[in-house]
């Protein structure tokens, strides 16, 4: 997995298109963990279409992971919602007042991590159209990696589920259009990188 650029699968390219038939994606990628050593998504962006036939989109856009541990990209009743879960003890979500708006929107998913070693919290904040719309504190962080055996799901959440409360039946098939999904990892800083090291 390509941290850098767009979210791809081995020998692929950027995850877009239908999410009922992702083009040039698997859906179900590689575990992968990043961000401060949190195993957290530090920045995300994607460019979704907010319409299903006049309707208000809804499902899963990104998701790692599950019950046990993972985080999860999602609409809920079309709002924009980010879900944390650590180790299946806690969860902390952040969501949007208002559905995306009809048409093409990009949500953008940011985490500013706390540093101080590793497992620490962060802020979280969701922008659509780059306007922010939420923002809430993650008070812990699952180190190093979340499951040895659920990856990453686009435009779905397979297997245990991060959340139960997504508001429509598994695997959460998101119900709109995906043209793109970007991760991008931000290097740490020079204080953080010595405090793993200790």
């Amino acid at each position: 997995l390509d941290h850098h650029h767009a979210v791809r699968a081995p020998g692929q390219h950027a995850a877009g298109g239908d999410a009922n038939g992702l083009a040039g994606c698997d859906r179900h990628l590689p575990n992968f963990a990043h961000g401060n050593g949190t195993g957290d998504l530090e920045e995300g962006r994607a460019g979704v279409a907010g319409t299903e036939r006049g309707g208000g989109a809804k499902g899963v856009i990104l998701s790692q992971a599950g019950r046990f541990g993972g985080w999860s990209l999602y609409l809920k009743k079309g709002k924009p919602t980010y879900t944390y879960n650590f180790v299946g003890l806690k969860r902390f979500t952040i969501a949007a007042r208002n559905p995306v708006p009809a048409g093409k929107a990009t949500i953008r998913f940011e985490f500013a991590y706390d540093g101080g070693g590793l497992g620490k919290g962060g802020t979280s904040t969701l922008f659509v159209n780059g306007k922010q719309v939420a923002r809430g504190r993650i008070e812990q962080t699952q180190s190093m990696i979340f499951s040895a055996d659920e990856g990453a799901d686009v435009g779905q959440d397979g297997e245990t589920p991060v959340v139960e409360t997504y508001g429509i039946k598994a695997p959460y098939t998101f119900t709109g259009k995906i043209n793109k999904i970007t991760v991008d990892v931000k290097e740490m800083g020079k204080a953080e990188k010595a405090q793993e090291k200790k």
